[in-house]
């Protein structure tokens, strides 16, 4: 099985970012921050609903996103390891996602309707392959993703213990380009 590190299309549609008013610059409150400190721990019921800004939108009453020329995304990763997912690629990938992490309501420019937050909890340990992959003094992957494929098993959506980015499965891919998802970035991940 192929599989793809997922990203997003930064360049040609909009960025959803953590609206940080919701803390008092603490690091301790900072909910990005303290999720990849948690390495893929659920949540269960620890969660309170996120607020998300759409980055460039100057009106936070534009809900809708009609004063910034560029299109609402369908995948953002621009808040890893919580990702915000289009209510259609939920939709079509619901079973999937609920079997890979945790799924939560967030607030896009104050309105529920349009995104679902991601929040994967299978982390896979023992699947980068450490001499052929780029990793940097911290012990993260960089740019060359090289997967141990025996590994991996037949898991459709996880992330890895070296990296907070998402890896997709051939068929999670087929499925995204055949529902014409936007904003999706699908980068080769090279197996052994």
């Amino acid at each position: 099985m192929q599989y793809y590190r997922l990203d997003q299309n930064v360049e040609n549609y909009v960025s959803l970012i953590w609206d940080d008013s919701q803390t008092n610059g603490s690091y301790e409150e900072d909910f990005i921050i303290q999720l990849g400190l948690r390495k893929g721990q659920p949540l269960e019921n620890n969660y309170i609903t996120q607020n998300f800004l759409i980055l460039g939108c100057e009106d936070k009453n534009d809900v809708d996103n009609t004063k910034f020329s560029l299109p609402m995304p369908d995948f953002s990763t621009s808040t890893a390891p919580f990702y915000l997912i289009s209510m259609n690629v939920y939709t079509l990938l619901s079973d999937i996602f609920s079997i890979s992490g945790e799924i939560f309501p967030v607030n896009i420019n104050g309105k529920s309707d349009l995104y679902y937050g991601f929040y994967p909890t299978l982390i896979l340990d023992n699947v980068v392959d450490l001499e052929k992959s780029d990793i940097n003094e911290w012990g993260f992957i960089q740019r060359k993703h090289v997967l141990i494929s025996s590994q991996i098993k037949d898991y459709h959506i996880f992330c890895v213990k070296e990296s907070f980015k998402l890896y997709i499965s051939q068929f999670v891919k087929e499925s995204l380009i055949e529902m014409k998802a936007e904003a999706i970035v699908f980068i080769d991940v090279e197996l052994v």
